[in-house]
This record gives C-alpha cells, structure tokens and sequence, in this order.
C-alpha cells in the first residue's frame, strides 16, 4: 500500500476496486489503483509505495495525492515512528519528496536511512522544485535510480511520468529468466557504419561501433589515447552503446578534462545529457547509466593522469 504522511484523517478504502499497486507514505496515506484490471487480482501482487516527506512541503504533498487519486485510493496512518517503520518495512518502492526542508530535516534523513542503508530498498527520488539539488547526505543516497523533477514540464505530465516509473519499478522487481552464453573471444575489429539515412525527420543514432578487446590492458598513459582507445575504454568499463554513441571524444584529454567538468557536480551534467539522450533515442536515460560512466571517468584521473590535478 502507498503511504504518504500527512494530516490525521480516518482510513478511506474501497476494496472492490482495488487493483495492484497500494501507495505508503511518512504519517501514512495508502493509495490503491483504482484501474479497472481484473477483479480478482491477489492482493499479494499489489506493489507497495510509501512516499516520505517533510511536513514543510505537506501542500505539494496533498496535490500529489489529489492527482494519483486518478489512479489510486488512499488511506492514512498516525505519524508515529513505530507504525512509518512498518510501512518501510512493507513497501516495495519508497518515493523521496526533496526539498530543502527535506534534506534539514531528521525524521526524513532517519526514514531515508532506513529504508536505503538499513533494508536497501527500491527508491525513486522526486525534487518537488527545479532549482533544488540535493547535496551531502541526501546527494550520496540517491545516486543510482532514475528521479523525478517537477516543474520541469507541466505538473499532469509528471504524474504520468512517475507513474510510468512506478509501473517499471514493479517490472524490475519481478523475476526474470537470464539467459548466459559463453563470450566470444572472436570480437570484429573497430568498424563505424556510415549515416543512416533519416526518411521520417526522426534523430537516429548515426553511427554503432564495435570494439575488439585487447587482452591486455593498455599502458598508454591516458593523455595519449586515441579515439580507438577511448572506445574500447568505454567497452571494457561496460557503458551503454548508446552513452557511448553519444559522445565523441577523439582525445584523452577531451575524456579527463570533461571529467573535471563533472567534479563540481555531476548531476547538472546528468540532467543535460539525459535531454541529448532523450531526444536522440526517444527513452529515458537511467541514472546507473550515467553514474557507471561517471565512476570511471574518476577512476580514471588519480591513476592513469598526470595531467589533471584536481583536489
């Protein structure tokens, strides 16, 4: 069930239409869809969602809940810490209101150690504000998953988006067969198709590479890679094709000094080419995407770089 906290108000449920998907929140509203799925769905499937806020923000809180009542049902908790514990606990996604008043607060960091340090569960972080970046304990929790930002497009069009992301969440969550095969040592050799051709005024990607992979780790120093190097670099650290089609970096240097443009904050950089990436392939770039790529650009630098010092 999702839960948010909020003002104390009686339990509101209606079991008859209940789907799968339940919303917990911080003093604990639960909100069940209210789509019209099967009528017989086992209440073991339902997703649980707790939203955690802080009581600051409780107007864009109850907005919130107003717009996924479209969607879902609600009901709500005491704010006692016993029973937000238990909604936590029984949540299978938890979704962060940021905000400055947020990050300030205490009962919000505790709930936000709890849920991820204590019993790693799934998260979707939401900045309530565009102009809000959370920065020190907050900024090193919520590394990894894709966020939601509101008032980046119209408040309807991000509801669908976080619904969207809710939806995907549960996907992640359920098992799924892995197929394994046994890699190939026979890898073709560095190869850029020619443009595609763009019949329907879509942005293609307009080149895919493979790489062949040395078995040897290069020695060359890092301010003397080559485009060719780069890209097996960008293969052997496992970053997606499509990350890598974007950018073209021809020289070392171009790598490490983009990496000091992500020193100050890599988030900023994160936002910008989540739109690069958006418009060119037509999905959402995730976050563990990106934080992959960011790892090993700074892994990078202290090791390999004489020429970029950065303290």
């Amino acid at each position: 069930m999702p839960y948010f906290r909020g003002s104390k108000e009686g339990v509101r449920s209606k079991r008859n239409n209940a789907a799968n998907f339940i919303i917990l929140a911080r003093t604990t509203i639960v909100l069940e869809t209210k789509k019209q799925l099967q009528d017989d769905v086992n209440k073991t499937n339902r997703m649980r969602v707790m939203i955690s806020y802080s009581h600051t923000d409780k107007d864009f809180c109850h907005q919130l809940v107003a717009a996924l009542q479209k969607d879902f049902e609600y009901c709500h908790t005491e704010d006692l810490w016993e029973e937000i514990g238990q909604a936590i606990e029984a949540a299978n996604v938890i979704l962060f209101l940021m905000s400055t008043d947020y990050q300030k607060s205490n009962s919000c960091r505790q709930e936000v150690m709890y849920a991820k340090d204590s019993l790693k569960k799934r998260f979707i972080p939401i900045y309530i504000k565009k102009d809000f970046v959370a920065t020190g304990w907050l900024g090193v929790r919520i590394v990894g998953p894709q966020y939601i930002r509101f008032e980046k497009k119209s408040f309807d069009d991000t509801i669908k988006d976080l619904i969207k992301l809710i939806v995907e969440d549960k996907k992640l969550q359920e098992p799924a067969k892995i197929q394994v095969t046994e890699p190939s040592t026979n890898l073709p050799s560095f190869v850029e198709d020619k443009p595609i051709e763009n019949t329907n005024n879509q942005i293609k990607p307009i080149k895919h590479i493979d790489i062949k992979l040395n078995r040897k780790p290069s020695k060359k120093s890092v301010e003397l890679w080559t485009k060719q190097d780069i890209l097996q670099w960008f293969y052997e650290n496992n970053i997606q094709q499509e990350l890598t089609d974007l950018y073209d970096f021809q020289h070392g240097v171009d790598l490490l000094l983009y990496g000091q443009c992500l020193r100050p904050d890599w988030q900023i950089e994160y936002n910008a080419v989540s739109e690069r990436y958006e418009q060119q392939y037509n999905t959402k770039l995730y976050r563990d995407q990106f934080v992959r790529f960011v790892g090993a650009i700074h892994r990078l630098q202290p090791t390999n770089s004489k020429l970029c010092i950065i303290s």
